[in-house]
């Protein structure tokens, strides 16, 4: 078990950053986070409390995220393939609880709760998407743009200003439950 303590328990600690090819194959379970921001390290901006750029095959499962400050997300993956994210839960959020650049992979059976911007965010990227409910998101449930596809069943999107927003020639193969 690890545990981090900030100096000051009114500051946020920063940032977990995964950058490059010796990230690949990264298994982040069991752990819980919270109070983390953002931060620039060797020239490289992160703006998720859990940042992973430039990997592959990257699983964060049975963790929890909550209360990032400062940063623009909560999760963030540039150039990743072959995420996976389960059984995971995430609340309050600064803006975006998950943000996906150029990137793919699954969520499932995920919560996202109270983000301040969107609950997913997908820039030219593959995703499937099953068994998550994204409840209270200030902007978007998911948002979609720049030639994104999504394939998703059983997704729940309740109190956000726009559901789903499909722009930028992207693609929504979604199925509805009653």
């Amino acid at each position: 078990k690890v545990t981090f303590k900030r100096l000051s328990p009114d500051m946020p600690w920063g940032v977990i950053a995964l950058n490059g090819s010796a990230t690949k194959g990264s298994i982040i379970t069991n752990c819980h986070f919270s109070g983390g921001s953002d931060d620039t390290l060797r020239f490289v901006y992160y703006s998720g409390m859990l940042s992973v750029y430039n990997s592959d095959k990257v699983t964060i499962r049975n963790s929890t995220f909550e209360r990032n400050t400062r940063g623009d997300d909560t999760l963030r993956f540039a150039k990743v393939t072959g995420i996976t994210i389960e059984n995971v839960q995430i609340s309050k959020s600064n803006g975006d609880a998950i943000d996906w650049d150029i990137s793919s992979g699954h969520i499932s059976e995920t919560i996202i709760q109270d983000s301040g911007n969107d609950g997913i965010d997908l820039m030219t990227s593959r995703a499937t998407i099953h068994s998550v409910k994204i409840l209270n998101s200030g902007d978007k449930g998911i948002s979609l743009g720049e030639d994104s596809r999504i394939t998703s069943h059983d997704v729940t999107i309740i109190s956000a200003t726009i559901g789903l927003a499909c722009k930028d020639a992207s693609l929504v193969d979604m199925h509805f439950s009653e």
